[in-house]
């Protein structure tokens, strides 16, 4: 299934994940793209592996709406990952297309039979020029907001955090977080005095809520997600209820599972109602189930089936009775080492 969705105005991002049977050389029917904002007609995806020169071939080809065409299909930026391998997609005939290097060994011992995820991520970037190519009336308040930021010119409230002051505007920053909002309307301590302390986020996740909410950016500079805590910015952004940042937070830690932040990111995902990080995470457990089990006594998975005993369940249903859809794990040997290692793991907690 590929589904869409738009980051911001004129950046957009396609994931497509697909699960199949190998075949020595194969082809797949174009896959129709959900969830399309209005900018696209359709879009389809093809993806090809050719065996003989040792390449998958991925094809992406929209089609836009009369209305909202860009001007220039050449200036658009198409960059494709895979495998954590990222590339930028060519013009071609009206569709984009890249290849990756296939190495041809996707059989899985532990599995008993030839499978492979195939996954993709594309984002696709309408103004790959950033502010140059925004219309001047939209540089013009982006810079402006931008400088109030910096300049903090007729600030008229300061946020606290661990000695540090961040001078702001209640009125730019209520009109980008409802919560915000409700503590500036109504009579809280926060209206009278001017002051918001902040007591459980660190500074930098402060600055970079505060920040996000003058200019729509979380990353400046070198400062890119490898410097900033991504999993408490989440956290601040739910707090705060700014849907925007807390989205492009879900993409970046959907991106970056790993087998040993899974179970802390299903956590965190159940803590703030993530549904999009919560599919992430148990699609990749179900994805590395055999590696999920083997690893349960030595990671933080049996803490997990003591503090959140409901996402432990709904772990174990994906990877053994979930929706057929979802499931990657369905042969039957397997499926009865997951069980008997459930009642194994479970039988320690009577």
């Amino acid at each position: 299934m590929a589904k869409a969705r738009q980051i911001r105005e004129g950046l957009y991002c396609i994931t497509w994940n697909v699960m199949e049977e190998y075949r020595s050389a194969f082809s797949r029917k174009p896959v129709l793209v959900e969830n399309l904002p209005r900018i696209f007609e359709s879009c389809h995806l093809t993806y090809q592996v050719v065996e003989r020169e040792d390449k998958l071939v991925l094809e992406m080809q929209p089609v836009f709406s009369e209305v909202m065409l860009p001007s220039d299909l050449d200036a658009i930026l198409v960059l494709a990952s895979h495998n954590g391998i990222q590339q930028q997609m060519i013009l071609k005939q009206s569709k984009w297309v890249t290849c990756y290097s296939y190495d041809g060994d996707w059989y899985d011992e532990d599995y008993g039979c030839s499978e492979q995820r195939i996954g993709f991520d594309i984002i696709v970037d309408l103004n790959p020029d950033g502010v140059t190519t925004l219309k001047k009336g939209t540089k013009f308040v982006h810079d402006n907001l931008l400088n109030l930021w910096e300049n903090k010119t007729l600030s008229d409230v300061t946020f606290t955090c661990q000695g540090k002051n961040f001078a702001a505007h209640t009125n730019i920053l209520a009109s980008g977080s409802p919560a915000l909002y409700a503590m500036f309307q109504n009579d809280f301590k926060e209206k009278r005095e001017r002051i918001v302390e902040i007591t459980d986020f660190d500074p930098h996740i402060v600055e970079n809520l505060l920040r996000y909410l003058y200019t729509g950016e979380i990353f400046e500079g070198n400062n890119g997600p490898a410097n900033i805590d991504v999993e408490n910015l989440f956290a601040a952004a739910d707090k705060y209820d700014i849907e925007s940042l807390k989205e492009e937070c879900e993409v970046h830690l959907s991106r970056n599972l790993t087998v040993d932040n899974m179970t802390r990111y299903l956590v965190l995902a159940h803590r703030h109602n993530s549904s999009k990080l919560t599919e992430s995470t148990l699609d990749f457990m179900a994805e590395n189930a055999t590696t999920v089990f083997s690893r349960s006594r030595k990671t933080d998975w049996m803490e997990i089936m003591k503090s959140h005993p409901e996402l432990a369940f709904q772990a174990m249903q994906r990877l053994v009775v979930g929706d057929r859809k979802k499931r990657v794990v369905k042969l039957k040997p397997l499926r009865k080492r997951l069980v008997n290692k459930w009642h194994v793991i479970s039988s320690e907690f009577d």
